[in-house]
């Protein structure tokens, strides 16, 4: 997400935060990990570095490393899991006799660490909800 424009539609006071209601760019529209069939309109929850209040117009901005990180983290740690558990499954088959079925065996240990891994981001994402890893508010914007 770029700067995009939105609503303030709640504020929390005790802990910094509000939600924002913005329609989804063309950007957006690509990802689809927020909302899906076609709504147009996305609610998100910012840290107010700028003092909004209920009903004003904010800017709200992703920050690039924690979008770049996050890219790495959701792209590359699945590969690496699905390299690993072709690899050891490829060499497990192969101890265990299975020949030319070796392959097998490691296409489906391939899948099984794949899997692992998108469990473990989502373990690790639902545990470590912090003001650092959210949109920001920085500006209020006169329309």
């Amino acid at each position: 997400m770029d700067n995009e424009v939105g609503i303030v539609t709640a504020v929390d006071e005790e802990s910094g935060m509000v939600t924002v209601r913005m329609k989804r760019s063309s950007a957006c529209s690509r990802c689809n990990a927020c909302t899906s069939l076609g709504v147009q309109e996305i609610s998100v929850h910012a840290k107010n570095d700028c003092g909004a209040k209920l009903h004003d117009n904010v800017k709200v901005s992703l920050p690039s490393q924690l979008y770049f990180t996050a890219v790495g983290v959701l792209y590359g740690f699945p590969f690496v899991g699905m390299l690993f558990g072709f690899v050891a499954g490829v060499y497990g088959g192969t101890l265990l006799g299975l020949g030319e079925n070796a392959p097998l065996l490691g296409f489906a240990s391939g899948v099984v660490f794949m899997s692992l891994a998108y469990w473990a981001i989502k373990q690790r994402d639902m545990k470590r909800r912090k003001a650092r890893h959210v949109p920001l508010a920085v500006e209020v914007v006169d329309l």
